[in-house]
């Protein structure tokens, strides 16, 4: 009989790859052509065997050598085909086992006619809040020339380690920002530019169905590649940080009846930030209208935050919007000179009212930003995320009462009721059943004369008695 010893602790070897991956030849190469490098790791250094599974014309043979192979075409593609098969891997110690790892390919060959595309080019302006941990930002799709024309459009970026694309249809490919890549002190919160460089090709005949959630390759003729030119995206990134959210004000603008909301905002939005600069008096630079929202049909809210002065390390620090508001109140009719403004409705530092809260509960509100959400703005080639945003109101709540709005009362007897506290000690209710014994003016419990003069109040039979207070000595001297 056999007995066959196995390592428990063997760890089995891995494709570096995805476990799919589709590959697209516009073209059909030829024979020796190199359709694909295959990595593998072992963490226990092992030899490693590739094998090819399903090669149902027995076009590919490989050759490998330390921890990759080399899949080869062996023979011609004389027509368009798409083959399927597996490479499995495994390493020499558990080969005779049940265990191995499989990749699974797909190669299509087809021969289109292949047009050299123009991008639209873009610039794109964008706040993103960087209190809050997202692993993507969707810039939103990106457009070629005469797009309607074509059945399969392919872009590719070029040597960009922060951006990546993500296809959605054969047609539809949108531009995502990678949020979580580590920045500097000093990148958290300036002004962040990014050009984008990429090209395209169009197919006006359609391609066989791929499933875009698996990784995809795509090889185009040489001739095709030596045309290809590069198209540009400009992106300004404008960090949203805490102290800019809690010092922000909000003005509420009445347009014009005949106006619109993209005439407002291509037109209106530069002339605003000089006006509140030259009020203000600091650089137009320093004004922030990071956001805005359509309440009515003619009538926008304006987020706004001024910085007072910028620092290149450290957070930048924002004028209060106390500060603000009285610096504005007065001077609303000189943004009714500005195009497409009919009125200013409000400036508000909060969205407090007489009747947010009850039983002279304290209103307090902020901003909150919806995390990870974003209304798209365009403008021919000018595109703007404004990100989505609630206020949310908060009662702070006083004398037993609670609820949203300080609605309710809590009805308990005291813990201070009972006197838990010495004579010479003020009982201070904490909670419901929680109370601590705070001193008065005297010593506690202490029978000397001590008054005034020093740091502590010597209370040792009360454990709570640790307040600040003077003793006063009376000293007599004999000459």
């Amino acid at each position: 009989f056999t007995i066959q010893i196995q390592n428990i602790n063997d760890n089995y070897p891995e494709f570096i790859t995805k476990n799919f991956t589709t590959i697209v030849y516009l073209f059909h190469p030829p024979i020796n052509t190199i359709v694909r490098i295959i990595e593998a790791i072992d963490k226990d250094q092992s030899n490693l065997t590739f094998e090819i599974l399903n090669d149902t014309y027995s076009s590919y043979k490989l050759q490998t050598s330390i921890n990759q192979t080399e899949l080869i075409l062996i023979e011609p593609i004389l027509i368009d085909r798409d083959d399927n098969f597996i490479i499995r891997l495994w390493d020499n110690i558990t080969n005779l086992s049940s265990f191995y790892i499989d990749l699974h390919i797909r190669l299509i060959y087809i021969q289109r006619s292949i047009d050299i595309a123009t991008v639209i080019p873009q610039e794109i302006d964008a706040y993103i809040n960087i209190e809050e941990h997202y692993s993507t930002l969707n810039f939103g799709p990106l457009f070629i020339q005469n797009q309607s024309e074509y059945k399969f459009i392919y872009y590719n970026l070029i040597k960009e380690e922060h951006f990546f694309l993500k296809r959605m249809s054969n047609t539809q490919v949108e531009l995502h920002f990678n949020s979580l890549q580590e920045y500097s002190q000093q990148q958290n919160h300036r002004l962040l530019h990014y050009q984008i460089d990429l090209t395209a090709i169009a197919l006006n005949q359609p391609i066989p169905e791929i499933k875009f959630s698996t990784k995809t390759i795509f090889h185009l003729p040489k001739h095709i590649n030596s045309q290809l030119k590069s198209h540009f995206i400009d992106i300004n990134l404008w960090p949203i940080d805490r102290e800019m959210l809690e010092r922000s004000l909000s003005v509420i603008i009445n347009l014009n009846s005949q106006s619109t909301y993209e005439q407002f905002i291509i037109a209106s939005l530069r002339p605003i930030r000089e006006h509140l600069a030259e009020i203000i008096g600091v650089n137009i630079n320093h004004v922030h209208i990071y956001t805005f929202d359509l309440k009515a049909q003619h009538q926008i809210e304006l987020l706004i935050a001024i910085i007072r002065y910028p620092s290149r390390l450290r957070p930048p620090r924002y004028i209060h919007k106390k500060l603000l508001y009285n610096a504005l109140k007065n001077s609303t009719h000189l943004f009714v000179k500005i195009l497409h403004i009919k009125s200013i409705e409000k400036i508000l530092i909060n969205q407090c009212d007489l009747q947010s809260c009850e039983n002279n509960g304290r209103c307090t509100s902020q901003i909150k930003l919806l995390n990870n959400q974003y209304e798209y703005f365009y403008y021919e080639r000018y595109q703007r995320l404004l990100p989505k945003y609630q206020w949310n109101i908060k009662c702070l709540c006083l004398n037993h009462y609670y609820g949203q709005r300080c609605q309710h009362k809590q009805h308990y007897e005291s813990p201070c009721t009972s006197n838990p506290c010495s004579p010479l000690e003020r009982c201070i209710e904490e909670s419901a059943t929680l109370y601590t014994c705070q001193c008065i003016d005297e010593p506690c419990n202490y029978n000397e004369v001590l008054l005034e003069n020093t740091l502590d109040c010597i209370n040792i039979n009360s454990p709570t008695c640790r307040g600040m207070c003077f003793i006063k000595i009376r000293i007599t001297f004999d000459f």
